[in-house]
């Protein structure tokens, strides 16, 4: 995937669509843009073969709005990243799958993730470096986005909406809770 970037971005600066002065920022951009285009493919087609995709669309809304502020663990390369999206959408429909048997022990998962959030907030790492100013705003982010998810999750059990809304927008509040935990505990060492 890196000679691919690094090809096109090229033929884009030879072609002055881009400036070279910041060639490593726009390799980066399109490398990341390509990375979660291909994940998000995938996750649709399954989304699409499982019928549920509209739970998937808002599955993808609570988990990469509060993962986009609250920080947390990144893998180190694309491909354990990759595997890791695609495992944790699996679960997602498998969850479904047993959606009688797992829906309670999940809705406590979910408030147990809700509670770390709002605690925790967010979190610098190797990959993020925030300022004590952007940590506190982009917590109080993180903190009300949760907070407003979780209320919008239990409107849409006692409306009576079908599981799979539920279900993925528990795990949409449950994932960004296991990164930041993960990486609170790895720094912590």
């Amino acid at each position: 995937m890196e000679r691919t970037v690094q090809k096109i971005i090229n033929k884009l600066e030879a072609g002055s669509y881009l400036s070279e002065d910041m060639h490593e920022m726009h390799i980066y951009v399109l490398q990341k843009w390509l990375e979660q285009l291909i994940v998000s493919a995938i996750i649709y087609a399954a989304a699409f073969a499982f019928h549920v995709v509209l739970p998937t669309i808002l599955f993808h809304i609570i988990y990469m709005s509060i993962r986009k502020h609250c920080g947390g663990y990144h893998c180190e390369s694309y491909v354990a990243c990759f595997v890791l999206s695609v495992i944790m959408y699996a679960t997602n429909i498998l969850m479904y799958q047993l959606a009688a048997y797992v829906v309670k022990p999940i809705a406590i998962l979910c408030i147990i993730s809700v509670i770390y959030i709002i605690i925790t907030g967010a979190i610098n790492n190797e990959n993020i470096h925030w300022s004590l100013e952007d940590l506190s705003r982009t917590s109080m982010i993180t903190r009300i986005y949760t907070m407003v998810y979780g209320v919008m999750i239990c409107a849409m059990w006692i409306a009576g909406l079908p599981e799979a809304y539920i279900i993925f927008s528990m795990m949409g509040l449950i994932y960004p809770a296991a990164t930041l935990f993960i990486e609170t505990a790895r720094i912590s060492k």
